[in-house]
């Protein structure tokens, strides 16, 4: 998957028609205020790749792209997940006697 950088910010756009009709636009790209997971808990012994949650933002522009961590503080479990999309799934099966939270 590529991975984008987006600048933030006030952009003049000169947006050209296939008939040559030319229109200069602004548009303000916003950061979000929020990301939310609809849920934080999943049951135990269930498949790899089982949905855990739903993320959704609030504010900024649209379209967003959801990753995880990959060093740093609150990255300690993150290779037990991965998100596709806007869908946070496992990719391990859990079992609460071993291990009874996750980061």
């Amino acid at each position: 998957m590529k991975k984008h950088l987006v600048a933030l910010g006030l952009f003049a756009l000169l947006l050209v028609s296939a008939a040559e009709c030319q229109k200069i636009a602004e548009e303000e790209l916003l950061k979000p205020t929020a990301i939310a997971l609809s849920a934080n808990t999943i049951a135990e012994n269930q498949p790899s790749g089982t949905q855990v949650a739903t993320l959704t933002t609030t504010g900024g522009v649209a379209p967003f792209a959801y990753a995880l961590l990959e060093t740093g503080t609150g990255s300690d479990d993150h290779a037990s997940f991965a998100i596709e999309g806007a869908i946070l799934k496992t990719k391990a099966t859990f079992d609460f006697e071993k291990k009874t939270s996750y980061k």
